[in-house]
């Protein structure tokens, strides 16, 4: 099982900066799930540059085929499903810092998952908190 390849985190998700409602989901191509609530996108991905609708931008990409992705943030959900063999998936999650004296905080202002095919984005789905919605795009 792909999930049991991947190292685990004892670090609850607040010691890593994520709030409790806000996390991944991945589904791998043998049935095996990983949460980002026992592990870090990181332990099974590596940084590519890929085009992303006319720039050029660096993702995390898994290692691994999924075949299901889904990300959480403030009770809204974003899903990918039935995602085609040779297509590959990322992740992020979008935060602001704030600096001034006495305050040092990151606040997640959205979440979101996508597909890449052959070095291109072709689909992506984004929960942003601050519209309080899901959007999404598709090439």
């Amino acid at each position: 099982m792909i999930s049991k390849t991947i190292s685990k985190t004892d670090l609850p998700l607040p010691a890593r900066g994520i709030p409790e409602d806000s996390y991944f989901e991945a589904t791998f191509s043998d049935g095996s799930v990983v949460d980002e609530r026992d592990t870090n996108w990181s332990a099974f991905s590596k940084k590519e540059d890929v085009n992303y609708f006319g720039r050029t931008l660096n993702f995390f990409i898994s290692n691994f085929p999924i075949v299901k992705i889904k990300t959480r943030l403030n009770g809204m959900e974003a899903c990918i499903e039935e995602i085609s063999e040779g297509t590959r998936v990322y992740q992020f999650i979008r935060s602001e810092r704030m600096l001034a004296k006495g305050v040092d905080r990151n606040l997640i202002i959205g979440r979101g998952i996508g597909l890449v095919r052959d070095g291109v984005v072709i689909e992506e789905r984004f929960i942003n908190a601050i519209e309080n919605r899901v959007q999404g795009m598709r090439k």
